[in-house]
């Protein structure tokens, strides 16, 4: 049995920060780690005509960082899970920002204290960083802003020594109408190096020229895009639905459903939807977990319980109506070390009742429930504020493994995914 840990203000193994500015979660508070980004700007406004800016939010005070970084250290105090760990910790970082005076210096070394929790869903965030935009979107009910949005082009990037590579492109976004492709190696944008904020920053509408690298030892080339001004929720939910498919392999259909976020009610509704219509007819069905953030609840489990009944209703016509929205066919999960938090509680169930088979790497092993603070200057501190086994097992550190290996090769990949074709064979009964 699944069982779920959630109390007020809490989602239970949401997702885990990521202080490179950027969408994604990574198992530990440890910045300098982090992979995962997507192309945006800085959030905008939250309320009226206030701004966001690298020193804080308009409508909060300047607060100097001695101040802040004793605030922050009271909230670990005050609320980790770890009780005994907090005391530490605080004890041996209380003043760690006594003499900072600069903005990146202190959000570094707020970055490298955290580290020494050792532990998933930790981390400092500014307005500025991407991963700020996401948690307020995430957490919007509970902190409460007047709404989160951003410039987005809809691609999901990784970073390497080279530079940021297109680990996914958004289906139906604009870096896809553009023709971006996984693996392409972004090198500048309107001829300055790329970044992920600033290269698009106040570009809403407004067309980007990246330079683009495709080939190992080929010469870039130019691609066009256009960011959109979304919602982060918004535009992941577009982006599972329009890139839920049928592929094709060996005269079989396969149903495809990438998730890049779990964290609400929609993204397992979508599932349902597409389960009922238009992938009834599949063979088989891939469920990509792979990224992005967690979230998902544990009763996702049970759209994939073949005990649920079918339900058939008729008229007094003869005619019949078959309620199920349940998948009872082979079913096939990826999954990487990118794969935290409630992704992992889901593959773990599906793979113990053998329900799945999962493809790729190990999880992330990012499994405890996280909680965002917001502190007086605007910034934000997202915190592990309960411990959590899942049918008595700890995936905290750990992880879920997969059932058949398959590594990634993102760079130059040429659109090529390597696990995404390895459960396709498989699902076509090619092993």
């Amino acid at each position: 049995m699944i069982r779920t840990f959630q109390t007020p203000g809490v989602v239970m193994a949401l997702l885990a920060g990521c202080g490179l500015t950027g969408f994604g979660a990574v198992p530990r508070s440890v910045n300098a780690r982090c992979e995962a980004v997507s192309i945006a700007q800085q959030p905008p406004a939250l309320s009226g005509e206030q701004d966001v800016t690298a020193s804080g939010q308009s409508g909060h005070p300047q607060i100097p960082f001695p101040q802040l970084g004793d605030e922050l250290v009271a909230k670990v105090e005050g609320n980790f899970y770890d009780a005994p760990r907090a005391k530490t910790w605080s004890a041996a970082h209380r003043g760690y920002a006594e003499h900072i005076t600069d903005a990146e210096i202190f959000a570094q070394r707020t970055s490298l204290v955290l580290e020494g929790l050792h532990s998933s869903h930790t981390g400092y965030y500014r307005p500025t960083e991407l991963n700020y935009v996401g948690l307020m979107s995430i957490f919007e009910s509970m902190l409460k802003p007047a709404g989160v949005w951003y410039d987005s082009i809809g691609v999901d990037l990784a970073q390497r020594q080279e530079g940021y590579f297109v680990r996914a492109v958004f289906a139906g976004s604009p870096a896809a109408n553009a023709g971006l492709r996984r693996g392409d190696l972004l090198l500048s944008a309107d001829g300055k190096r790329f970044a992920p904020i600033t290269s698009f920053q106040n570009r809403q509408d407004q067309p980007v020229t990246l330079q683009v690298q495709r080939q190992p030892h080929s010469p870039p080339f130019t691609v066009t895009v256009t960011p959109r001004h979304v919602k982060p929720q918004d535009e992941w939910l577009e982006a599972q639905k329009a890139g839920t498919r049928i592929i094709m392999r060996s005269n079989r259909r396969i149903g495809y459903i990438p998730i890049f976020s779990g964290a609400g009610e929609q993204y397992q509704e979508a599932v349902q939807d597409a389960i009922a219509e238009p992938l009834h007819e599949a063979d088989a069905l891939i469920l990509d977990f792979r990224n992005g953030f967690g979230g998902l609840n544990p009763d996702f489990v049970s759209l994939f319980d073949p005990a649920v009944p079918v339900l058939t209703l008729r008229d007094r016509t003869g005619k019949s109506i078959v309620l199920d929205r349940h998948w009872r066919k082979p079913l096939y999960v990826l999954i990487n070390n990118g794969s935290h938090s409630g992704k992992e509680v889901v593959a773990f169930a599906l793979q113990k009742h053998h329900r799945a088979i999962l493809v790729g790497e190990k999880t992330g092993g990012a499994v405890l429930g996280g909680r965002p603070f917001l502190l007086s200057d605007g910034s934000l501190l997202y915190l592990a504020v309960t411990n959590g086994e899942v049918d008595g097992q700890r995936l905290e550190g750990n992880g879920v493994k997969p059932d058949r290996e398959v590594a990634d090769v993102l760079p130059f990949a040429q659109g090529e995914d390597r696990q995404l074709e390895a459960a396709l064979q498989m699902a076509a009964g090619k092993r």
